[in-house]
């Protein structure tokens, strides 16, 4: 007799309750999708402040800021898939949230247009590497069956309220940088 236990069965792990380790598996891949959601809509509202912090006087040219991130996203999905597919899902996620943490930071420190506008489409980009590979390793991680319905439930209910408290985020950070302005909490516009 080995003194080594074998590896549970997936049988096994079909009890009542998910191991830690799917627990926060499902949460850390429901928390970058709602980012990937939350970050299209965020901007919109503080579209005036970046205009008058970076000096922008055409609003056809601010609208940049958000198709940048939205075609980028859209454009490069199904590519983001392809990739997960070809050099592994696990590398792929990673590397697109490096990409899109490092766009935010990129987007935070432009001081012109433009870096705001090419740091949007990077950021983009790495939500476009995220959403796929976010998906496809929900449905390695947990076992075909009710587990796994589950958690593809919680998956995709997480997003749903990210629009309108993206929008309520970013007015409220707005309001809280002018000086006068009162302090509140992040919550959707009424």
């Amino acid at each position: 007799m080995s003194a080594v236990d074998p590896a549970p069965s997936p049988a096994a792990l079909e009890g009542p309750h998910p191991p830690v380790r799917q627990v926060a598996a499902l949460l850390v891949l429901s928390i970058s999708q709602l980012m990937v959601v939350l970050d299209g809509s965020i901007v919109n509202v503080a579209l005036p402040a970046i205009a008058g912090g970076l000096r922008v006087d055409a609003a056809a040219d601010l609208q940049w800021v958000i198709t940048a991130y939205t075609v980028a996203f859209g454009g490069l999905l199904l590519l983001g898939g392809r990739l997960g597919d070809r050099f592994g899902r696990r590398r792929v996620f990673i590397t697109g949230a490096a990409a899109f943490a490092g766009a935010s930071l990129l987007g935070g420190l432009a001081t012109d247009l433009s870096a705001l506008i090419a740091a949007r489409a990077l950021q983009g980009a790495g939500a476009a590497l995220l959403a796929p590979t976010a998906l496809a390793l929900l449905t390695v991680v947990f076992p075909e069956g009710r587990q796994r319905h589950q958690a593809l439930g919680v998956f995709c209910s997480l997003p749903r309220p990210a629009i309108p408290t993206g929008s309520g985020c970013s007015s409220t950070m707005r309001r809280a940088s002018r000086p006068s302005a009162p302090r509140s909490t992040c919550s959707p516009p009424r």
